[in-house]
């Protein structure tokens, strides 16, 4: 799970270690404890 700036967004993505199979992705406006959160429920 790791934060990224992509332009003015920033992108959160969910990968799996071994496999580098992306589980949860989103775009927001800020990396914030409840954007995380929102990806990471997407994601289960």
């Amino acid at each position: 799970m790791d934060w990224t700036e992509y332009g003015d967004e920033k992108i959160m993505i969910i990968e799996d270690d071994a496999s580098r199979f992306i589980t949860g992705f989103g775009s927001f406006d800020s990396g914030t404890i409840e954007n995380s959160l929102t990806v990471l429920r997407k994601a289960i």
